[in-house]
């Protein structure tokens, strides 16, 4: 998965799923977020097994694909990035 983004709207994104997520669970993936470039457009979903939230953004695409990430660590490191694209 290839993708551009700002950073703005990915904070944004990556802010939505923080209280869905679960931060101490017996099952790991329920920390993660899923991450889905196809098209036109990023989906970014998390469940906690009774809610679930997607949404979606406008992105380049370079190479699709789909992949899940760590949503804390994700939002912690994606803060961190400078401005722009």
């Amino acid at each position: 998965m290839d993708s551009i983004i700002t950073k703005a709207d990915l904070v944004n994104a990556l802010s939505r799923v923080q209280g869905i997520v679960e931060k101490k669970n017996t099952v790991p993936i329920l920390s993660s977020v899923l991450l889905e470039a196809y098209g036109s457009e990023l989906a970014v979903s998390a469940t906690d097994l009774e809610i679930f939230l997607r949404s979606r953004y406008p992105v380049q695409i370079a190479k699709e694909g789909v992949v899940t990430a760590p949503a804390k660590k994700l939002f912690e490191i994606v803060r961190e990035l400078p401005e722009g694209e």
